[in-house]
């Protein structure tokens, strides 16, 4: 998976939606670590991805996408850690996705100075 997500970099691409539906497993039984990134729906270039731009499926948005920051390959990236850190049930952003993730967004801001742009998640105060 990794080596798919660095391949894409180096093309300049952002699969923009690395999520366990868009991961397809090539022959489960001959060759069981094969895969395939699937979907390429909302992919777009590095220079297309742009700043300020919600991409990615809410729970394995990058912080950088809640931000408003300039996109790289680095929230392909992010989105592959809590895939592999979801265990059925218990995801990373879990229960109360919502509330959590602006939770995180805020403290992330205060860390970094950015601050988050609105969105669906940052109803204007």
């Amino acid at each position: 998976m990794a080596e798919a997500l660095m391949f894409l970099e180096r093309i300049g691409i952002l699969h923009c939606d690395i999520k366990p539906q868009n991961i397809m497993m090539v022959d489960h039984v001959r060759q069981p670590l094969r895969i395939k990134v699937i979907d390429f729906g909302i992919a777009c270039s590095v220079e297309e991805a742009g700043q300020g731009v919600e991409r990615q499926t809410l729970w394995y948005r990058a912080p950088e996408t809640l931000l408003g920051a300039r996109l790289t390959a680095a929230i392909d990236m992010w989105s592959l850690g809590c895939m592999l850190l979801d265990v059925p049930g218990h995801s990373v952003v879990s229960a109360k996705r919502r509330g959590r993730m602006m939770k995180v967004s805020s403290i992330i801001s205060r860390m970094t100075g950015f601050e988050a742009h609105r969105s669906p998640i940052h109803p204007a105060h």
